[in-house]
């Protein structure tokens, strides 16, 4: 199991690492790239980025892009696609062995498909390009790279997981294979059909809650939630809320001992995921239709 690092800076930015692989990801507020001041210092100049927004409803913008000159110009430089960003995601590496030209516009483009992917979460603003030079060797290194990069990028609170058919659910009592990777607890009493039953499923997070109305979302206990939760929910209610219900222990090793009643389903999404989040997006039915859909 790889364990990484994360480095909390009084400059307000974030850093993941690992002493074993030379990749890095930095979280960093906007204003900071924006002003050109309180950021770390990054010492490749080939770096990819991700900004990331929420608006006031809650919808997710991003735009993905790439830069030769490290921070300077680029990253800060695209008020234009959407005038609150919240934070820049910078992508590189503490060597010079692998990025060149070539390889970061590969994985520009391959992180701006996988956004696409995740259309239903997230509204891409990147311009799109298709100018790939990167040869098959880099290519290989590249697809690596990104697979180790998505996991740090979950832990910093931005899930590039695109929507897939979640694992067959079943009771704990039902006499099944023990090796069925997702289970749920017993039912509510007050869930007398499938109908309003919701999942998150992630890649750290399988999580189940009874939609009693939008007011009214009951978590089942054994739901779990994601091991660290973004710096977005510092300062948030949701934040309070979460180290309420661990002071209470109903969330207990990252995971809810006992049901638990949310009065929205972005309070209960967002404790789940650890960001600030879209519940009616986040919480899908067993056929991956997400709630606003349904509605």
């Amino acid at each position: 199991m790889v364990t990484y690092e994360v480095e909390y800076s009084n400059q307000k930015w974030i850093k993941v690492e690992n002493d074993e692989s030379s990749n890095v990801v930095y979280k960093i507020p906007y204003s900071s790239i924006r002003d050109g001041k309180d950021c770390p210092k990054i010492e490749n100049n080939f770096i990819v980025y991700i900004l990331h927004g929420i608006t006031i409803d809650s919808k997710d913008y991003i735009y993905v892009g790439k830069s030769t000159k490290g921070l300077d110009n680029r990253p800060g430089s695209h008020d234009s696609k959407y005038d609150n960003w919240t934070y820049c995601y910078v992508l590189t590496r503490t060597d010079t062995k692998l990025f060149n030209d070539a390889v970061i516009q590969y994985l520009e483009d391959a992180i701006r498909r996988r956004v696409d992917e995740c259309s239903d979460v997230f509204i891409d603003t990147t311009d799109k390009t298709s100018s790939n030079t990167a040869n098959e060797r880099d290519i290989k290194k590249s697809n690596a790279y990104l697979e180790d990069i998505y996991k740090r990028l979950a832990i910093l609170g931005l899930e590039l997981t695109p929507r897939s058919v979640p694992a067959k659910i079943t009771d704990f009592d039902n006499g099944s294979d023990d090796s069925v990777a997702v289970r749920k607890p017993r039912k509510s009493k007050s869930a007398t059909n499938g109908e309003n039953v919701f999942h998150i499923h992630s890649s750290n997070v399988v999580a189940h809650a009874i939609v009693h109305s939008e007011k009214e979302v009951e978590v089942l206990a054994g739901s779990k939630i994601v091991p660290i939760f973004g710096v977005s929910l510092n300062n948030h209610s949701y934040g309070k809320l979460l180290a309420s219900l661990k002071q209470k222990g109903v969330i207990k090793n990252a995971e809810f001992t006992t049901n638990y009643v949310f009065t929205s389903l972005s309070a209960a999404s967002s404790v789940i995921l650890g960001r600030a989040s879209n519940g009616r997006i986040e919480w899908v039915n067993e056929n991956n239709i997400p709630y606003v859909k349904l509605k």
